[in-house]
């Protein structure tokens, strides 16, 4: 089965955009209009630059637990990624960066969230939907890119570290018929 994942369109839709594709990818049967809803949920807001990993977090144990189980780590290391991904799983990652050209609008880090779904090339590539940068919604990076994303980081505004991963593991879902 083919899943169709869907590609961040607003600058800070990436955590309801995200939260959308781990559905997806567990089996949920919702299209891009889903988004609306899940927005709310997380308290998303444009003003405030998107969503908060504690949303994120809420919202995925609120909407997903029909869907998989949700393991929460606040030091993901790449040997634990890429085990949970080789058996089937699926990994939420929230991590920071910061972008040059970013500086002088936001005087701190920029979060990203993406969603690791696979792994092409065992241990050394891997597939995420929703990385930056790209022009297609699901994209292959390097253990050596990952891992520099992976890096440590404290937010200096607000004292967050980051990156902070939640693993997914699909539940067998009974479909109605």
């Amino acid at each position: 089965m083919t899943i169709r994942y869907f590609r961040q369109r607003g600058r800070f839709d990436c955590g309801p955009i995200v939260i959308l594709n781990a559905l997806k990818w567990a089996g949920a049967p919702l299209a891009y209009r889903s988004l609306k809803k899940i927005r709310a949920h997380t308290h998303y807001s444009r003003l405030l630059g998107g969503t908060k990993a504690r949303d994120i977090s809420k919202t995925l144990h609120a909407l997903g637990a029909t869907y998989f189980t949700i393991r929460t780590d606040k030091h993901p290391r790449i040997e634990k990624i890429a085990k949970h991904v080789e058996h089937g799983g699926a990994v939420v990652l929230c991590y920071q960066w910061r972008k040059k050209e970013d500086w002088n609008i936001h005087k701190n880090w920029l979060i990203h969230i993406v969603l690791i779904i696979g792994m092409p090339i065992a241990g050394k590539k891997f597939r995420i939907a929703n990385y930056p940068f790209t022009k297609t919604t699901l994209y292959t990076i390097s253990r050596s890119l990952l891992c520099n994303d992976l890096r440590t980081r404290k937010d200096p505004t607000s004292g967050k570290r980051y990156p902070i991963a939640w693993y997914l593991k699909r539940k067998k879902v009974k479909h109605k018929t």
